[in-house]
């Protein structure tokens, strides 16, 4: 037996569950890599605030506490 769902879709500044982007990846087959690691494809790497200001530049938002970054 198969399920099959709908994609979760994701919007620029939207505010999601860390944890459950974190599974949605991983099921996907994405690896988790460490703040200061380069990414590869299928890799994402979860930052802390201070690195996402640092990586987003102007497009902060400034009660964010984490951010994700991903390469497909």
């Amino acid at each position: 037996m198969e399920f099959y769902s709908n994609p979760r879709k994701i919007f620029k500044g939207q505010k999601l569950s860390l944890e459950e982007l974190k599974s949605d990846l991983k099921r996907l087959g994405y690896r988790q890599r460490n703040a200061n690691e380069a990414l590869a494809n299928g890799d994402y790497v979860v930052w802390d605030a201070d690195q996402c200001e640092s990586i987003l530049n102007g497009e902060f938002v400034s009660d964010t506490e984490k951010c994700l970054g991903f390469k497909p």
